[in-house]
């Protein structure tokens, strides 16, 4: 998610470095998810997809380490 992070990383740094912060806890998260998504926009469908195979699985398989037979 490389390019993920950068895009929204380069798109904070523009915004802000030209702008007050804002203001309200709102103004704040509405801004983060226009951000984000607008980075989305910005990569292909194929980084996203290597990105998450690259990742691995989420969730684990078999018995937990270290737990106790009941």
């Amino acid at each position: 998610m490389a390019p993920l992070k950068s895009r929204i990383r380069s798109s904070y740094a523009e915004y802000y470095s030209s702008r007050p912060s804002l203001d309200t806890a709102s103004q704040r998260h509405r801004g983060m998810f226009t951000r984000t998504m607008n980075s989305i926009a910005q990569i292909s469908s194929q980084t996203v997809s290597n990105a998450f195979h690259m990742a691995g699985l989420f969730i684990p398989f078999g018995p937990r380490f270290g737990v106790a037979a009941l």
